[in-house]
């Protein structure tokens, strides 16, 4: 192996440990992401058992949940506010649950 060759083998293993460390770190954010997003929905899930009929409602409304279901399915969609659960983000994301 040449000299030559050995220094493009060490450019093109340093450029893919760049790459897998940068996958680490957005595995990590994403996991800290979850972990974020169950506890408000735990906390929400909470205020929400011990309101009224029209604060469950507004609830409803803010996440703009919807229900749609058929005799073997039901599916639920909403929309949680993220800049709820993580501060550096002002975007949206789509709840989707599914009972099959």
């Amino acid at each position: 192996m040449t000299q030559k060759q050995v220094k493009v083998d060490r450019n093109t293993d340093q450029e893919r440990l760049a790459e897998l460390e940068k996958t680490k770190k957005t595995l990590a954010d994403l996991q800290q992401t979850e972990i974020k997003l169950n506890d408000f929905c735990e906390a929400i899930r909470q205020q929400i058992d011990c309101s009224s009929y029209e604060t469950k409602r507004l609830a409803l409304d803010a996440l703009d949940v919807k229900v749609y279901a058929t005799r073997g399915n039901v599916n639920i969609r909403g929309i949680i506010p993220v800049d709820l659960v993580i501060i550096e983000q002002t975007s949206g994301c789509l709840f989707n649950y599914n009972n099959n």
